[in-house]
Parts: structure tokens; sequence; C-alpha cells
């Protein structure tokens, strides 16, 4: 059917027409409003979503690591001392314990072998405090020697090498966090940290190990521990390497806390408080046999670690106990540093060397923030306790011992008495100088 065309007056068709027109534009321009709005609110939904998605971090969630997603806080507000506070989340508590080195000498190595029945065995080691590492929520140990593997000889002082199997002994232990950056980290050379880091990398699921680092990635990152919900930020330095200058290829596969890395250390602790809620620092710093009190170089370093923003410092490598207390920064910040926590097992022949501590604390999050109970915080004195002799018919032992479960009559078998006698009374009355109130059963 052929289309009418219908006739229209100019003027009438001209009038309607603008009417129209009008009409047409203000439809026009009420679309383009509807359209902008509805695409601001898309765009503002995306940048939300990517930006809750941007921190994809590598996390230890109890025993296991896995790749998440950290999102920002909602109804973030910050504290006097820069501390997160979510308005919405779940009360939990986290138990923190920590001993300080792992010193694997060629007497333990020795004990260990001989033992073993040819083969190395550490559990020994352990054995006697290993319900306290099982109890806890997190069980951090400072492993001073690399686990440098076969290529070099198993030997202790001065060129550490320790086999795989006090690795397992740690795991087997209890603990959750080992520390691996020592000024013994060079013993055997790059090879050895590299067979280190793959050891405890087979592990991941077990264990989280911080203060070497496979590659550049991992240097410029924050570790994580995740427990019961709650984001550790967990750092690792050493002082040096006993002499010993890292090739630049590797200058990323040990973390170090020396002049020429301050600002990398500051610029770490600053991150880790953006990442994490709650940020441990563990140096391995001092003077080694110097006791009670730190070195002026220690208390630099943790006056700038609280500042920062450090809540928890613990500190090894002087192979001696040394004091604990509440460090104020001059911002409002504090933090809880255990300066020297001395050595967990070793076969050094001076007896104070013997002393070590536990370090014993809870950690909270709530409405308030994150943060250290208070009347947790304390510390647990141990002792070293070994027995030598090469004879076949002696047994050789390597334990440590929480001190309230040793006496003097079990000290009068240490072999410590051949190099440096010393009393049962020696021990708690160098307990209480060095910890003082600190001291817990």
């Amino acid at each position: 059917m052929k289309k009418r065309r219908i006739k229209k007056s100019y003027k009438k068709y001209h009038s309607v027409y603008h009417r129209a027109r009008r009409l047409n534009v203000k439809r026009i321009a009420i679309c383009a409003v509807a359209f902008v709005c509805i695409l601001g609110l898309i765009v503002y939904g995306a940048v939300s979503l990517i930006r809750n998605n941007s921190k994809d971090v590598q996390v230890a969630t109890g025993s296991k690591n896995v790749k998440v997603s950290v999102s920002a806080q909602e109804n973030e507000t910050k504290t006097e001392n820069n501390k997160k506070i979510n308005n919405n989340v779940k009360p939990e508590t986290v138990s923190i314990i920590a001993v300080g080195d792992n010193l694997v000498s060629d007497s333990v190595l020795y004990t260990a072998q001989r033992n073993g029945g040819g083969k190395y065995d550490f559990s020994s080691v352990f054995e006697k405090m290993k319900s306290d590492f099982k109890k806890a929520d997190i069980a951090i140990i400072n492993q001073e020697t690399m686990l440098g593997g076969k290529k070099f000889p198993y030997q202790g002082f001065p060129l550490f090498n320790t086999p795989n199997s006090m690795g397992d002994a740690v795991i087997d232990a209890g603990f959750d966090i080992v520390q691996c950056a020592s000024n013994h980290s060079m013993d055997t050379k790059v090879e050895g940290m590299q067979h280190t880091i793959k050891y405890w990398k087979k592990h991941k699921n077990e264990i989280m190990m911080v203060g070497l680092n496979e590659n550049e990635k991992e240097y410029n990152s924050i570790p994580i521990y995740e427990c019961k919900g709650i984001k550790f930020a967990v750092l690792n330095y050493a002082y040096g390497l006993n002499g010993f200058t890292v090739p630049d290829e590797y200058s990323y596969i040990v973390n170090l806390m020396d002049k020429n890395h301050w600002d990398k250390v500051k610029s770490d602790i600053e991150r880790a408080e953006k990442e994490a809620d709650f940020t441990i620092v563990l140096p391995h710093w001092g003077q080694e046999y110097v006791q009670p009190d730190p070195t002026k170089e220690q208390v630099k370093w943790a006056k700038m670690m609280t500042e920062t923003g450090a809540d928890l410092i613990i500190g090894t490598h002087p192979h001696v106990v040394e004091k604990i207390q509440w460090i104020n920064a001059d911002n409002g910040n504090k933090s809880l540093c255990y300066y020297s926590l001395g050595n967990y097992t070793s076969g050094q022949q001076k007896w104070e060397t013997l002393l070590g501590g536990m370090a014993t604390l809870k950690v909270r999050k709530d409405n308030s923030g994150t943060y250290i109970v208070k009347k947790s915080a304390g510390v647990v004195p141990t002792i070293n306790h070994y027995v030598w002799g090469k004879a076949a018919n002696v047994v050789r032992k390597q334990y440590t011992y929480r001190l309230t479960d040793y006496s003097d009559e079990m000290l009068r078998s240490h072999s410590i008495q051949w190099y440096d006698p010393v009393k049962y009374s020696d021990y708690k009355e160098l307990a209480k100088e060095v910890f003082s109130k600190w001291i817990k059963k």
C-alpha cells in the first residue's frame, strides 16, 4: 500500500516542529545526565573493587602459606599511635612465644650424630620444652646457623654448617616462624643460603622462614603471618656478616640492618604498618657477651623501629640475655623490646651463655585496635644443659629446660663444670638481675 503524504501548513508545522525539537532536546539532556550518573556509579564501584583487591601478598595462615587478597578495613580510624582500628571486628587473642639462638656448634653436632646412630638427630634439643612450643599460637626461633647442604662440611665455629635434620627437628617441635638472617648467613656462601631457602620453602606449609630471600621481589615484600584473623608482619635483619660481602648480583638474599640499610629497614616497617595489624621486628644485633644492658647501637635502632611503627621487637645474637623494656617514642608510638633472649641451645663454655629466655605474651585485636596484653608479657628463663664425653659408655645429652624445671643436682653433671664451675643459685640470681619483674613461671 502506497504511503500517504500529509500536507502541512508551514507555519503550523514550523511551530509544532520547534516544540517537538525542544522536547527532544530536553529528553536527550535528561538521558545524558542519567547516563553520566550511571557511568559514574559504575566507575566508582570498579575503582573500589580494584583498590580492595590490589594488595596481593604472600601470607602464612596458621601453618599454611596461601595467596590471599588483603582488603581495606571498613570503618577504619587511627589511634594516637597510628594503629588501625576496626569498629566491626570480632575480638581475638593470639599467644606468642619466642626463643633465642639455635647455635649448632661442633659439640651439638657430635651429640646429634652419635645419638642418631651416625645420622644427625636433633630431637633432644627440643624435647623438654616441646609442649610450650606446640601450645603457643605462634612460636618463633632464631636458626643462627645455615642449613648449607652437603657440599660444605658439617661443622661449628667459625664457619657453621648444619644438617637439614635440624630443620626437621625445629618443625617437629612446633615452631611456626624461623628467622635466618644472622652474622653467620654467609658462612656457606651464597650457595649455602640458597640451599637454606630451598629447604624452608619445601616446608612452607609447616613453617614460615624470614630473613633470607630467593629474589628481588621477596626482598621488597613484607612477610605476613596470619593467625586467628590477625595479620602479623614479621621482619628479620642482621647487623652484618662477619666481614663477608654478598656479591652485588645477590644483594637481595639476606636482610641487613647496617648504616647503609637504615632507610630500607625504616621503609619496610612503614609498609608493614599499612599491610598488617601488628608488626614484629626480629633484629640480630648487639655485642656478644654484653649484659644486662643493650648497647647504644641497639637502643638507637630500637627507638627508630618503635617510632616507625614496630609493636614488638625481639633481639638475638649476644649469646647472653639482656633487659626487657617498653619503649616510648617521641611521636607517641610504643613497643615491647626484648633486647636479647640469649642462646636456646649451644655448646658455648661460659656459664652465662647457658641462661636463655623464652619470651611470652598475648596479642589482642578488638574494636580498640591490635595491641599487646600488658599483663601477659614476660619471659620464662631457660637453661641449656649438655653432657659430653667420647667414651662409648657415656650418654651424651643436649637439652634445654625451663630454669624452674632444673636443679643444682642436674647442674653438677653439666659439662660446663669442666670449664667454668657454676651453681644453680648463680643462674637464679642472674635471671633475676636481668629480667627482674618480667619473669614468668
